[in-house]
C-alpha cells in the first residue's frame, strides 16, 4: 500500500509540475504504459487517472523475480528486500572471495555466518584476517598464503571472536623478513580440518613462531602442522587453552628448537595425535588432560623448564593411550593415571633418563609400560618413575 501511495504523490508532483490548465498530462510521460509487465502481479497495477488504457506495476510478482523466504544470512553479505513483500529477499552480494580485499571485507564485515574462498588466495604482505563474531572462512579445500616480511613485531594471521573458525583450508606463510615473532591464530574460535605449513627464513634463533597465542580455540577434523622453520623456534601454543575434540592430528616440524605447549591448559578427548622431531613437548608448567585419545611423542623431553619450582601436570583418564619416546623426562613432571575399570588408562615412556616424574595411580587397571616392561599398581599411592620396579605400589605384568 505504501508504494501505491508513493508513487501517487510522486504523480501529483509531476501533474501539478506539467499541468498549464490548458492541456491534460500524458500518461506516457509520467512513467505509464499500456504494456504488460510480465512480472507484475495480476492485480498489481495502478491506472493512470486521465487515460485508464495506460497502467503502472506497483507489486511486482516477487517469486517470478527470484525472490525468496528462505534464510540467506549464512551464505549473503547484503539482501535486496521485493517491492510489495519485504519478507522475500535476493541475494545482492553474495559471501563469497575471490581476491584478498574480497576476504578481509566479507569477514570482518560481520554479515556473513561462512565466507567461502572459490580459488587460492595471495595476501599482501603483514595482513591479518579479523574474523567478526560468528563468522567462518570455509576454505573449500583451497589455500591462503601469507607474506611475512620487514621488522615488525607481533604480526599474526587470524584474530578470531566469539564463535569464529577456520574450516577446510589450507595455510601457508612465507617468512622473508627478521620479524621477532609472529603468531599463526589469536584470539577465540574454531578450527575444522586445517592444514598449516610454513617456511621461516634462515635467522638467529631469537625469533620465533607461535600457533596459537593468548587463544581459546577448539580443533577438530583432520589438523596438520608442518614447519620448516631452519633457524627459527616454533611452538604450538603460548598462553592458550586449546580443545583437541574429534580431532586427528599430526604435527611435523625441522629446525633447532621445536616446542609444543606453554603455559594453559590443553585437552586432548576423542582423537589422535602424533609428534615427531619434537625438542618438548611442555615448555613452562602447562595442564594437559587425555580422555578416549591415542597419543603419542617422539623427542626431547616432556617439559623443559629453567626452574626447579614449577611442575607440568599430565592427567591420563578413561582410555587414554599415551605414548612418549624421550631422551628424557625433562623438569619436573606429575603424571595422574586415572582411568576407570572399564575403560582403563595406558601409559607408555621409553627413556634412559626417568628422573624427575612421579606417578600417580588411582585406578588399579591402569597399566604403565616403561622402557618395555608393564606394571600395574597395586593400590592408590605416588611413587617416582625411577623407583616403579622395586617398589610396593607397582607390580610387574608377568
Amino acid at each position: 500500500m505504501r508504494y501505491v501511495l508513493i508513487l501517487l504523490g510522486l504523480m501529483f508532483v509531476n501533474v501539478a509540475q506539467a499541468m498549464n490548465c490548458q492541456e491534460l498530462p500524458d500518461c506516457e510521460s509520467l512513467g505509464y504504459s499500456k504494456g504488460e509487465d510480465p512480472n507484475c502481479v495480476e492485480d498489481g497495477y495502478l491506472n493512470c487517472p486521465f487515460d485508464q488504457d495506460y497502467k503502472v506495476c506497483v507489486q511486482y510478482n516477487c517469486e517470478a523475480l527470484g525472490f525468496t523466504e528462505s534464510d540467506k544470512t549464512s551464505w549473503c553479505a547484503d539482501l535486496i528486500k521485493c517491492k510489495g513483500n519485504e519478507k522475500m529477499t535476493l541475494c545482492q552480494k553474495a559471501c563469497v572471495a575471490t581476491n584478498a580485499q574480497e576476504l578481509k571485507e566479507l569477514a570482518s564485515s560481520g554479515k556473513c555466518k561462512v565466507v567461502t574462498m572459490r580459488n587460492d588466495i595471495v595476501l599482501p604482505e603483514d595482513m591479518t584476517l579479523t574474523l567478526a563474531e560468528n563468522t567462518t572462512i570455509d576454505g573449500g579445500g583451497y589455500g591462503l598464503t601469507f607474506n611475512i616480511s620487514g621488522t615488525k613485531s607481533g604480526l599474526f594471521a587470524f584474530h578470531l571472536t566469539k564463535n569464529s573458525g577456520l574450516e577446510n583450508i589450507n595455510v601457508h606463510y612465507k617468512q622473508t623478513g627478521n620479524a621477532h615473532k609472529f603468531d599463526f591464530v589469536r584470539g577465540n574460535g574454531s578450527l575444522h580440518n586445517v592444514r598449516f605449513d610454513g617456511d621461516g627464513a634462515a635467522l638467529s634463533n631469537n625469533q620465533y613462531d607461535i600457533l596459537f597465542s593468548q587463544s581459546q580455540v577448539t580443533v577438530s577434523g583432520r589438523f596438520e602442522v608442518d614447519f620448516n622453520n631452519h633457524g627459527r623456534s616454533t611452538r604450538l601454543s603460548e598462553s592458550s587453552n586449546i580443545d583437541f575434540i574429534n580431532a586427528q592430528v599430526i604435527i611435523k616440524r625441522s629446525g633447532e628448537h621445536r616446542n609444543g605447549f606453554t603455559r594453559g591448559t590443553i585437552n586432548f578427548k576423542d582423537s589422535e595425535f602424533t609428534m615427531d622431531n619434537g625438542s618438548n613437548f611442555l615448555l613452562m608448567p602447562t595442564n594437559v588432560h587425555f580422555e578416549n585419545t591415542k597419543f603419542k611423542y617422539t623427542g626431547g623431553t616432556i617439559f623443559w623448564t629453567q626452574s626447579q619450582n614449577q611442575i607440568a601436570y599430565l592427567n591420563l583418564n578413561k582410555n587414554a593411550n599415551v605414548s612418549f619416546t624421550l631422551d628424557q623426562i625433562g623438569g619436573n613432571t606429575v603424571i595422574n593415571l586415572s582411568g576407570t575399570p572399564s575403560e582403563p588408562a595406558r601409559l607408555e615412556i621409553n627413556t634412559q633418563n626417568v628422573s624427575n616424574a612421579k606417578i600417580q595411580a588411582t585406578n588399579l587397571n591402569d597399566t604403565l609400560v616403561l622402557n618395555g616392561v608393564s606394571y600395574h599398581p597395586t593400590k592408590e599411592a605416588t611413587t617416582e618413575l625411577s623407583e616403579i620396579d622395586g617398589s610396593d605400589n607397582w607390580g610387574r605384568v608377568q
